[in-house]
């Protein structure tokens, strides 16, 4: 019962920060303005209340490991392959550009 009505709390609480929000911003309220209050201001309360809502486990740290292994796993042959295929770094950053908007140098 305490949690719902917690959750009730928290969607009150997001709705009038809104309504705080338009009023101090008023003309300057544009979808910049959005994006970072939704990224500095109202995301960690999100993240933070979903960590508090449920359990941890060791899944959470595992797929994120995972992920970071896979991405590694493709990076570092790609890059060490295009240091051997192009001698130039300008050639590295501007090959792959050229032939995808079929434009040749």
């Amino acid at each position: 019962m305490i949690t719902t009505l917690l959750s009730i709390i928290f969607v009150y609480v997001f709705i009038v920060l809104g309504y705080i929000a338009k009023r101090i911003f008023r003309e300057e309220m544009s979808t910049k303005t959005l994006t970072l209050m939704s990224v500095y201001f109202l995301q960690p309360f999100v993240t933070i209340w979903g960590f508090s809502t449920a359990k941890l486990h060791t899944e959470h740290i595992y797929v994120p490991l995972v992920y970071l292994g896979i991405i590694l796993m493709l990076l570092i042959p790609t890059i060490l392959l295009s240091r051997l295929i192009f001698t130039d770094i300008k050639e590295r950053a501007i090959k792959p550009l050229t032939k995808q908007s079929n434009i040749y140098v």
